[in-house]
């Protein structure tokens, strides 16, 4: 039992050593390289937690589960697996981190790290709350992701997803001027999610890809020399541009992937399935509100995306089965 609380106490320490890490990178500048001592720290936090988890396997590795375990409680066996995945995924991340501060570049530096510290914490809070309930302790509570701020985000994607979607077919229909015009409201459109209070607190990856969008846009209408951005020329690149902006939207709504907002979607899909379920009180055509709340389900399902990036609300029966299929991904079935 002596070993069990002591794993505790070190597992608990590694934690708060993670919350003294502050990677809130200035976006505004092409300087997004970390302190050479922060990098540190985050080496050897990767190190320290690949440890503890590999002596939480081998204590728990042996060991046979009670014959009726509180439900509440990981089994012994899978507080070892658990840990022992963990351990794999810290390992990877450090050979990563350890690859980008070699080659010398700035950005893979600070979005590994940034993914790093999250897995920390990740993969040691679970095994310190059942380590502290096995223990009788008091749980701490630790904040490893935040629902909120997932969906804040994730609302940011679908709005900048579902504007190009819309619009698709009216940029491939435009002419030279009309394709510029569109670029620079997609431009607006990313410059006011950038100055979002949210926008430091994305992903590094995120932040990383969605500058990279914004300088391609904002060079396209700058150019100067030989095609404008209204010849005729630079028409065919921009309907391009408008495609792969798009494209980028879309790989950004991957962030559903996400556990706790896995866990969100499948709730609301139960609700909706059951709000628009034949016989229930819903008019024969989708209200509107009811259509803004499917935004949070967009790309999970082609069928619902398409009904989505309609500039009205459709029969309220189409959305029935896109809605159960995502309902019954979530769920395993």
């Amino acid at each position: 039992m002596s070993n069990h609380t002591e794993l505790v106490a070190r597992l608990g320490d590694i934690l708060e050593r993670v919350d003294g890490i502050e990677l809130q990178v200035p976006h505004d500048t092409g300087l997004p390289t970390l302190e050479p001592r922060k990098v540190a720290r985050i080496r050897a936090l990767l190190g320290d937690s690949a440890e503890v988890l590999s002596q939480v396997v081998a204590a728990f590795d042996t060991a046979e589960a009670p014959a009726e375990a509180p439900s509440i409680e990981l089994a012994p066996r899978e507080l070892a697996d658990l840990a022992f995945v963990g351990r794999l995924e810290l390992d990877q991340l450090r050979e990563t981190l350890e690859a980008a501060v070699a080659e010398g570049k700035p950005w893979r530096v600070v979005a590994d790290a940034d993914r790093a510290v999250t897995r920390v914490v990740r993969a040691l809070a679970p095994i310190e709350g059942a380590l502290r309930r096995r223990l009788g302790l008091e749980a701490i509570e630790r904040r490893w992701f935040d629902l909120d701020d997932a969906l804040a985000s994730r609302g940011h994607y679908a709005a900048l997803w579902l504007a190009t979607e819309r619009r698709q077919a009216s940029v491939e229909a435009a002419d030279a001027d009309g394709v510029t015009a569109h670029l620079e409201e997609l431009a607006r459109s990313i410059e006011t999610l950038r100055r979002d209070d949210l926008y430091p607190f994305l992903r590094v990856d995120d932040r990383l890809g969605i500058r990279r969008l914004q300088k391609r846009i904002l060079e396209h209408l700058g150019a100067g020399d030989g095609e404008s951005a209204g010849s005729v020329g630079a028409r065919g690149a921009g309907v391009r541009l408008w495609q792969d902006a798009a494209s980028f939207f879309r790989l950004l709504m991957q962030i559903s992937r996400r556990e706790e907002l896995r866990e969100h979607d499948l709730h609301l899909a139960a609700r909706l399935c059951a709000e628009l379920a034949e016989g229930a009180a819903v008019p024969d055509e989708l209200p509107r509100a009811l259509h803004e709340r499917l935004l949070q389900l967009a790309c999970q399902d082609s069928e619902l995306d398409d009904l989505l990036a309609r500039s009205e609300p459709g029969p309220t029966a189409d959305y029935r089965a896109p809605l159960a299929r995502i309902r019954d991904r979530l769920l395993g079935r």
